[in-house]
């Protein structure tokens, strides 16, 4: 009996302690440069040549661990949230599958590629927090800030939008969508994600899972 209670004891410690470590002052810096991290294994073929088998599977790992940085729901959601009502349930399906499809095609194998980077705390409170990363491409001659906004949910803290030098890519993407919805529905909308979609694919979808 004392020893089960000693590892009933052990085990609340240990929770006690993941989820104090979870919201720890920093870690949302401490995500961000995992994060960072990450986007370097993804794999790039060279130009005009295919991906070989080994670096499609070395990607699709790459992907999934990339995956469990971001908020996929509040991602897709918040882009169309004025507009929500105006889609049918499938439709609904479609675009969330469409678009979180694309950001993982445009955003995996590029995010600060060859950039050199720095990261700082910016504000926080509560559950929000961001992370501001300094990048630098020097053989473009290319320097921008990229602030990683982290919400803790769940277990983690996980990306909720991105700002590139302060303009949300949510909020873009939100005045987007509502301009083609307003002009051609959302029927409209899918089509040209799908057209997005399959030309993202051909040029380098072969990288995507």
């Amino acid at each position: 009996m004392q020893k089960f209670f000693l590892i009933i004891g052990s085990l609340a410690i240990t929770i006690a302690l993941a989820s104090s470590s979870a919201l720890a002052l920093d870690a949302p810096l401490v995500r961000t440069q995992a994060l960072l991290k990450t986007f370097e294994g993804v794999q790039s073929a060279k130009p005009g040549q295919a991906p070989t088998d080994a670096m499609k599977k070395a990607n699709a790992e790459t992907y999934k661990r990339l995956d469990s940085f971001f908020d996929r729901d509040a991602l897709t959601a918040e882009a169309i949230a004025p507009y929500k009502s105006k889609f049918a349930a499938p439709q609904l399906a479609r675009y969330g599958e469409l678009f979180w499809e694309l950001i993982r095609l445009v955003a995996y194998p590029d995010a600060l590629r060859g950039a050199k980077w720095s990261t700082k705390l910016g504000p926080q409170q509560g559950d929000l927090a961001d992370v501001i990363v300094h990048a630098r491409k020097e053989a473009d001659d290319l320097e921008t800030d990229v602030t990683f906004r982290w919400k803790h949910s769940g277990d983690n803290w996980r990306v909720y939008d991105v700002a590139f030098d302060g303009a949300s890519l949510v909020s873009d993407y939100r005045n987007q969508f509502g301009k083609i919805i307003a002009k051609d529905g959302v029927p409209g909308l899918l089509k040209k994600l799908e057209s997005r979609y399959n030309d993202e694919r051909k040029k380098r979808g072969e990288a995507a899972p």
